[in-house]
């Protein structure tokens, strides 16, 4: 056994310290100065690409249980799409509801021919999917929850994302909640912002389970032990070399969303804990991903596994070289830290200014903040806990 002498301990602990503020750094503010060059860089090279070819056939997958509060609404707003009837197919996949949305669904869709109501007797969202995905034959498929009403002209948006190429695998709207908590808004604006952000570098890292689609063969079913559909799916393009695409011309409205604080620790914990389970998926197949894409996942598991226990240990580390006798290596480890909190601002600020729709207004700093701070403080929670909790795609609905 090395014994570590006095200075030999110093360095070592100032060395470790360094490693642990620089990946910390990287995940807050470096990933974000990455996108933001990047991505811009690429997007101009994009930006020429237009939709050609014919409209292609879209099925979509509508899961529902004891919805009556929103089924109605949800039937008349797929009613409304801006798409040709006869290239869509919509099919409600109920799973053993036990109030009137069964009811209500068949009186919705009596007289339109191309809206069908199933009954899958399967519970959880994953395997009322399952139980129609094989028999799909539409070239796009489109997950939507009910409480995801999209915009008139959502579908046919996504849709052209889908005809720039065979490369497209996946495209998710963009999603922002209709009526919750100021944190939240803010937390669901800097979320959207850096998806497209990724977007322009290459793939999204995520889509949003209100309102996406994806190619027909990309999946054939998804796994049983999935909870967030919407990450498995951007997994599985990604690993296979197709682009996901977070479009910010199709727009959906979340219409429950959290009402309190504490409603939405609970939901970004769960929606932390499920992107880990994904993450931990895929990372065997992390270096097959194509190009930038591979810093985009491997940032998401450095943020989602790795950063809530370097936060721990650099925390303890600033305590254990405060009370020590300070030496120039430790006086730099110090000033790092000092610019640490401008370095997190400036990326905020950076984010804040990409316009989602032209029309929102600007963030304000104290909001943005508090929405940082919770936000991460899930995130920390759900790695922590990620090896003793343990979740299904059956959960209690938020708002």
């Amino acid at each position: 056994m090395i014994f570590l002498g006095p200075m030999t301990l110093q360095r070592y602990l100032h060395l470790v310290y360094l490693a642990s503020a620089l990946i910390i750094w990287w995940s807050y503010c470096g990933y974000l100065l990455f996108l933001l060059i990047f991505g811009q860089r690429k997007g101009k090279k994009r930006t020429a690409d237009e939709a050609s070819g014919d409209l292609p056939t879209v099925a979509i997958l509508v899961p529902c249980y004891n919805e009556e509060k929103l089924i109605k609404k949800k039937v008349e707003n797929l009613a409304r799409l801006d798409y040709e009837p006869e290239m869509m197919e919509v099919f409600f996949l109920d799973g053993k509801s036990t109030d009137a949305s069964v009811q209500l669904i068949e009186e919705g869709i009596r007289g339109r021919p191309n809206f069908a109501c199933v009954q899958t007797n399967q519970r959880g969202k994953i395997n009322q999917l399952n139980f129609l995905l094989p028999e799909i034959k539409a070239d796009i498929i489109v997950n939507t929850d009910v409480d995801g009403f999209m915009e008139e002209d959502a579908l046919l948006k996504m849709v052209d994302e889908f005809r720039k190429g065979e490369e497209v695998g996946v495209v998710g709207a963009l999603v922002s909640p209709e009526e919750t908590i100021k944190e939240e808004v803010e937390h669901w604006h800097a979320q959207n912002r850096v998806r497209i952000l990724e977007t322009g570098v290459r793939s999204a890292s995520a889509v949003i389970g209100a309102c996406y689609g994806f190619r027909r063969g990309l999946i054939e079913r998804f796994p049983e032990d999935v909870v967030a559909d919407d990450v498995y799916v951007t997994f599985a393009a990604t690993a296979k070399g197709k682009r996901v695409i977070y479009s910010r011309n199709a727009w959906a409205w979340e219409m429950r969303a959290a009402n309190s604080l504490g409603e939405m620790f609970r939901h970004k914990f769960r929606k932390s804990h499920a992107l880990i389970k994904e993450l931990l998926r895929f990372l065997p197949k992390a270096f097959r991903m194509k190009g930038l894409y591979r810093v985009i996942f491997l940032t998401k598991f450095l943020q989602q596994l790795v950063v809530p226990w370097m936060l721990i240990l650099f925390l303890v580390l600033l305590v254990v070289l405060l009370v020590r006798v300070p030496r120039y290596e430790i006086e730099i480890s110090y000033f790092l830290f000092l610019l640490f909190l401008p370095w997190v601002f400036m990326a905020n600020k950076l984010l804040s200014e990409i316009k989602l729709t032209g029309k929102e207004p600007p963030g304000r700093p104290w909001l943005i903040i508090k929405a940082f701070l919770i936000g991460n403080l899930c995130l920390v929670a759900a790695g922590l806990a990620y090896p003793f909790y343990r979740q299904k795609s059956q959960y209690r609905k938020v708002g």
